[in-house]
């Protein structure tokens, strides 16, 4: 059995059926800032008792009430406006929410790494564009052997878009197993920046399946878009031509 105390010194009594790492809005550790400018952090304990227990013990004393709804949070306004009931203090977290998401700092930082996301993508989109219609222009006598010696046009597709597949394939796989480990690595680091009175929970890096399924749309609309460019850049060159230059 452990007995404990209020704050006003009333004794209570109750057996310890568990323990908890964590608990909501409460904080195991307080972190002061003395005037010595020394950080010191106190910890502090938490008992989570029957409500009906601690009133037989102490009285009815001021608590707080916790809801979760399915729905609006408007039924809860509209029934202290029916029944007149009065609340000493009354948190939203729907409201709150959306405060949050209004926020400046909450709204620019994820603009800034939308920004950042976009812009990496174009460029590498652009640069991979870039490449092959190098490498197509620097190999056109290839392929102008390759439509003289009698492979159809449709072949030599064929042939470039499983150069792709590889290509682009492996490039990818590699930079989401290089992506997922410096995640894990770094993004961790983040929490270093942090004070410790901050840290109630540790931070998680969590990755959404949905994630993966919108970069991959993204990924796939680029490479399409870059693979029906290199077709038709293909599709213009004439094998005279190529023989010629290849003479010259």
């Amino acid at each position: 059995e452990l007995t404990y105390r209020n704050q006003a010194g009333d004794m209570a009594q109750g057996v310890i059926y568990g323990f908890v790492e964590y608990w909501p809005t409460y904080a195991s550790v307080i972190g002061t800032l003395g005037s010595d400018g020394l950080y010191t952090e106190t910890d502090q304990f938490l008992i989570v008792a029957h409500l009906s227990k601690l009133q037989d013990a102490w009285g009815i004393t001021p608590y707080q009430v916790w809801l979760k709804l399915s729905g609006s949070s408007q039924v809860l306004y509209d029934f202290a406006e029916q029944t007149g009931t009065r609340f000493v203090s009354f948190r939203d977290t729907a409201a709150e929410l959306i405060t949050l998401k209004n926020d400046p700092v909450f709204q620019g930082t994820n603009g800034m790494l939308t920004i950042g996301f976009i812009i990496v993508l174009l460029l590498c989109g652009i640069g991979f564009l870039l490449y092959w219609i190098l490498s197509i222009r620097a190999r056109t006598l290839q392929f102008g052997i390759f439509r003289a010696m009698g492979m159809s046009k449709g072949s030599v597709l064929s042939m470039l878009l499983v150069e792709q597949i590889f290509i682009s394939g492996t490039s990818i796989g590699a930079g989401i197993l290089v992506g997922r480990l410096a995640s894990k690595l770094y993004i961790p680091l983040i929490q270093v920046a942090y004070a410790g009175a901050d840290k109630l929970l540790p931070l998680v890096n969590v990755i959404q399946p949905s994630d993966y399924v919108r970069l991959g749309i993204v990924i796939g609309i680029m490479l399409v878009s870059c693979i029906v460019i290199l077709c038709v850049q293909i599709s213009r060159i004439r094998i005279s031509q190529a023989l010629k230059l290849g003479e010259d």
